[in-house]
């Protein structure tokens, strides 16, 4: 990441902090907004890691019991 792109995230990350005292949902956001890049990090390399044939298995598994499980009005 440059040093602008991280000067962003950590002012966003304060500033929905701060907007946290008037608007409760702002500190949801904010932890979203911080963990993005890590989780996106650890993805990336499971991806690399991991072959494409066991992911498309696991999404066809959680696809199965998603349909199988979910609890529809």
């Amino acid at each position: 990441m440059n040093p602008m792109l991280i000067n962003v995230w950590f002012v966003s990350i304060i500033m929905l902090l701060v907007l946290a005292n008037s608007n409760p949902v702002a500190f949801n956001v904010a932890v979203f907004v911080f963990l993005s890049p890590f989780v996106t990090f650890v993805c990336s390399v499971l991806f690399s890691i991991v072959p494409r044939d066991i992911w498309f298995g696991f999404g066809l598994m959680c696809l199965f019991l998603w349909t199988r499980f979910a609890v529809l009005p």
